[in-house]
């Protein structure tokens, strides 16, 4: 692949350009269905921690990883005003600014985990339990791997669809890639 893409378009007239925007529409929509595809199935197939090669041909292209995400949601404070109210009354009036805003170390996860077990493993007034994160696939592209020529192999080929079926072949309702 060049990085001029001139190169690859310098004979193109206004039709081709016009088809060659439909093409990279449908190659971005279909690009990013596998993705998502191919992240939810590796999800389940990766260890955190442990890379792995994505291999094209005899080529390293990537390097695919999986966070671990979040065990348990974090304690966050969502409503400031109940917080200090609540810590006004069980005697933790040092963590109240006189602005009447919880001083920042009252929000650290291990301020509130000591105030919750002091209030009988109940919450306090104004905190709640913050979104967990989940594992996140990544990739990371080898260096200089989209510019190579690469071979696409058949079941990839298939996928992609990148020419047009025989209508016999597939009806709309069977075609992955239909507008819905």
């Amino acid at each position: 692949m060049t990085n001029n893409i001139d190169d690859l378009t310098d004979n193109l007239n206004h039709n081709d350009w016009k088809s060659l925007l439909a093409w990279a529409q449908i190659i971005q929509k279909r690009a990013k269905t596998l993705e998502t595809q191919a992240k939810k199935h590796l999800e389940t197939e990766l260890n955190p921690g442990d890379p792995e090669n994505a291999m094209i041909g005899d080529k390293i292209a990537a390097e695919i990883s999986i966070t671990r995400g979040a065990s348990k949601p974090k304690l966050v404070v969502k409503d400031s005003d109940a917080y200090t109210e609540f810590l006004r009354a069980h005697g933790h009036e040092d963590g109240i600014e006189t602005v009447e805003q919880p001083k920042s170390f009252t929000s650290d996860q291990s301020f509130i985990n000591d105030l919750t077990d002091e209030n009988g493993g109940e919450l306090p007034d104004g905190v709640d339990f913050g979104r967990v994160a989940a594992p996140t696939v990544r990739v990371s592209l080898t260096k200089g791997i989209v510019d190579e020529p690469l071979p696409l192999s058949p079941a990839l080929s298939g996928l992609l669809q990148l020419t047009a079926p025989v209508e016999a072949e597939m009806s709309e309702e069977a075609d992955p890639w239909a507008a819905n």
